[in-house]
């Protein structure tokens, strides 16, 4: 088990310590998003086996490739829940290349037409300006928005995950998306000078779908 020294350190502080080959930093790691990438490989997979299977390659994938992490590039959080949403998608693929899929197909394709969505240049440009408005929220908004666009999970399962009442995360989701419409904006703040129109009604779009998961 990891040490109480080691499970204090921050995400970026244990990645490099996984880097050097640390497996109490990795396990630290675990124990701190085991949980988010299992729900997030979950919500798309709909098994619970395939979903834990998803979690224990995500987290080899970091062991593996922790020094190439680039944080100036993402976020830890943004990066590791790309990893599971990408290697879920690839197992949905998988299984229904094999005829596994059984009567999950309309599901499976919604799935991977939403990845490919993902990959186009006009998401990559509205996630670009998502993350730079969030860059200039507070700490505790952003991380609640964060979780809910880039990582899938409901306000409820955030609230679970980093162990704060629901209504506190609702409050946060709130605020955060009150000014993330100001920033987004075609009238924000000087320097904004993309239309962020789209950006906002995509993030609409997701706090609607989150709430219904409350």
């Amino acid at each position: 088990m990891p040490t109480r020294d080691v499970q204090t350190l921050s995400d970026q502080e244990l990645l490099q310590r996984v880097a050097q080959g640390d497996e109490d930093a990795l396990v630290a790691l675990y124990d701190r998003y085991g949980r988010l990438v299992y729900s997030l490989a979950y919500k798309i997979l709909q098994d619970h086996q395939l979903a834990e299977e998803v979690t224990q390659d995500v987290f080899t994938n970091v062991w593996r490739a922790a020094a190439s992490f680039d944080p100036k590039k993402s976020r830890f959080t943004t990066w590791l829940t790309s990893i599971a949403r990408n290697r879920a998608i690839d197992l949905l693929r998988r299984r229904r290349a094999r005829g596994l899929t059984g009567g999950r197909e309309t599901e499976l394709n919604t799935a991977i037409t939403r990845a490919d969505e993902r990959l186009s240049p006009e998401h990559h440009l509205q996630a670009l300006a998502v993350r730079e408005a969030l860059e200039q929220l507070p700490p505790a908004q952003r991380e609640v928005l964060e979780l809910a666009y880039f990582g899938g999970l409901t306000q409820r399962e955030i609230a679970e995950h980093l162990g704060i009442p629901l209504g506190t995360v609702k409050t946060r989701v709130r605020l955060g998306m009150l000014k993330l419409k100001e920033l987004l904006s075609p009238h924000g703040p000087p320097g904004n000078g993309r239309s962020g129109q789209k950006e906002t009604n995509a993030l609409e779009e997701q706090s609607k779908v989150r709430k219904k998961g409350v």
